[in-house]
């Protein structure tokens, strides 16, 4: 069983993914509390999960409906998965211009805005890709391995990130997507360790048991 000292938050805005990503917390053992609004407990003694399918615009304002974007001036730890992970950033074009979390420095942008898409790349980008490790804090402090394979469902992605926060990408044909960013305890994945089978687990226990101890 996944021993987890501080209260682990699951935040429930909305968007979708709730059913995978309760079955996979389940699977790993990790106790969780599901929160539909605020308040948030303190951030001293919780470390919350964002997930997310869908639009970042309805993503945006439904945070700021159910007082979640007050996790902009908790210094949270805090895991966001797909659209939960676009949701760290400043801002995102997706359905207009609409803001983050600002919890990272960076701007959500469809992938065709990239200056090497090319028009032959399907979108959205789906299916399973291999990771390439850019810091090793990737693979000791997570637990993501070089070619290890993860599922991707997505037509935006990050770009004027900071290099530095960018762990992990992959390589959908000439574009490189940030897959894994993280910040003062604060950690995102593009694509869906509840959908990567046992390494996408294994990865996302991992990355629990770092954030216990940031």
């Amino acid at each position: 069983m996944l021993e987890i000292a501080p209260e682990l938050i699951l935040l429930n805005y909305g968007a979708g993914n709730m059913a995978s990503i309760r079955n996979a917390l389940t699977a790993i053992a990790a106790p969780y509390r599901e929160l539909a609004s605020a308040p948030l407990p303190n951030g001293d003694n919780a470390i919350f999960i964002l997930p997310g399918v869908g639009s970042f615009a309805e993503a945006s304002a439904s945070m700021r409906r159910r007082g979640f974007d007050r996790l902009c001036t908790m210094n949270p730890k805090l895991v966001g998965i797909c659209l939960g992970m676009q949701l760290l950033f400043t801002d995102s074009t997706e359905g207009g211009v609409n803001s983050g979390l600002g919890l990272m420095p960076g701007s959500v942008r469809p992938i065709t805005a990239h200056p090497s898409f090319q028009e032959n790349l399907r979108l959205p980008h789906v299916g399973w890709q291999p990771l390439q490790i850019h810091n090793n804090m990737a693979t000791t402090a997570l637990g993501c391995t070089s070619g290890q394979d993860v599922y991707f469902v997505h037509s935006f992605m990050a770009f004027e990130k900071a290099v530095e926060d960018v762990w992990a990408t992959v390589d959908y044909g000439s574009v490189s997507i940030p897959a894994v960013v993280a910040k003062d305890g604060v950690v995102g994945f593009q694509f869906h360790p509840e959908k990567s089978g046992l390494a996408g687990l294994n990865l996302l226990r991992q990355t629990l048991d770092y954030l216990i101890h940031f």
